[in-house]
C-alpha cells in the first residue's frame, strides 16, 4: 500500500485527483486530497444537463492516457461516473486510486486476475475480466471508458434495465452492448456519428482491436475542435447576416450538413 501511495503521490496531472498526504489516526489510516465540492461526474450531468460533455471525457482520456504513460504503468481498473469528480472550475479529476493496479514491467510484475466479484463495477467490465483468468490492463480501461461515454451521453448508467451481475455477465459475454445514445440525424450528426464509432472500437470484445487511451484522447480532442470550428463558422455567418436561421434548421432536418449549406449561401 505504501509503494502504491508513494507512486499516487508523485502524479502531477490536472486532471488526476492529488494526493497530498497520509494520516495516521490510531489504526486508522486517511489519505488526504483536495475536496471536489461539485462532487461526482454522475451527478453533476444531472443537475447541470448543458455542461459540455466532450470536453470532461477529454479531459478523462488525457488523465487515463498520462495513467498509462507512467512508468511503472498504472491501470485504474474502475472507471465510471462515480469515479471521476467535478472542481470547483468544472474541469473532471480522475478519482478513487483505491482499485488502480501498478505494473512493473521491468520488475516482471502483473496485476492480479480480476474476477467479477473483485470490488470493480460489472456494468462497466471488460469481457475478458469475467473469464476470472485475465489481469485488468491498459485495454480494459479503454473498454470501462466506452462504457463511461455511454454514461454521460445517455444519462444513465451502462444497461440500466439489467438489475443482476448475473444477467449483465451473460448479456456482455454473448456480445450486447448498450444502444446509441446519440440523434445521428440532424445538425450533429457528423459528431454524433465519430463518437459512436469510437464507442464501438474502444469496446470492442478482443481487446487487441482497441485503441490505446492516448489515440482515444488524440481523437476526442480532434473531434472537439471540429466542433468547435464549426459552432465557430455558424456564429460568423449569423452575424454576418449570411444565414437565415429558419431557412438553416430547415436544411439541417433535411439531413444536410452546415458545409453544405455554408457553400449554398456563398454563392
Amino acid at each position: 500500500f505504501r509503494y502504491e501511495a508513494e507512486i499516487w503521490y508523485r502524479l502531477n496531472h490536472p486532471n488526476v485527483l492529488r494526493l497530498y498526504g497520509l494520516y495516521l489516526d490510531g489504526p486508522a489510516l486517511y489519505m488526504v486530497s483536495p475536496w471536489q465540492q461539485n462532487g461526482p461526474l454522475s451527478l453533476y450531468i444531472k443537475a447541470n444537463p448543458t455542461v459540455n460533455k466532450l470536453t470532461l471525457l477529454r479531459q478523462v482520456a488525457d488523465a487515463l492516457a498520462y495513467l498509462h504513460s507512467n512508468d511503472p504503468v498504472i491501470i485504474h481498473g474502475d472507471i465510471k461516473g462515480q469515479n471521476v469528480l467535478i472542481s470547483d472550475n468544472g474541469s473532471a479529476i480522475l478519482c478513487d486510486f483505491g482499485l488502480s493496479m501498478i505494473l512493473s514491467e521491468i520488475a516482471g510484475v502483473s496485476a492480479t486476475p480480476s474476477g467479477v466479484q473483485d470490488g470493480g463495477s460489472t456494468r462497466y467490465m471488460a469481457p475478458e475480466l469475467m473469464q476470472g483468468d485475465h489481469s485488468k490492463t491498459c485495454l480494459s480501461d479503454t473498454y470501462a471508458y466506452a462504457m463511461l461515454m455511454i454514461e454521460v451521453f445517455s444519462g444513465s448508467h451502462p444497461f440500466p434495465n439489467l438489475r443482476y451481475d448475473a444477467s449483465l455477465v451473460a448479456a456482455i459475454m454473448t456480445g450486447q452492448r448498450p444502444a446509441c445514445p446519440f440523434d445521428l440525424r440532424g445538425e450533429d450528426q457528423n459528431r454524433n456519428a465519430r463518437l459512436w464509432r469510437l464507442i464501438q472500437i474502444c469496446w470492442h470484445a478482443n481487446p487487441q482491436f482497441r485503441p490505446v487511451m492516448s489515440g482515444v484522447n488524440d481523437l476526442m480532442q480532434e473531434i472537439i475542435g471540429d466542433d468547435e470550428m464549426r459552432q465557430c463558422v455558424l456564429k460568423d455567418f449569423v452575424i454576418l447576416g449570411r444565414i437565415d436561421l429558419g431557412d438553416y434548421l430547415h436544411w439541417v432536418a433535411k439531413g444536410k450538413f452546415l458545409w453544405q449549406y455554408i457553400s449554398k449561401v456563398s454563392y
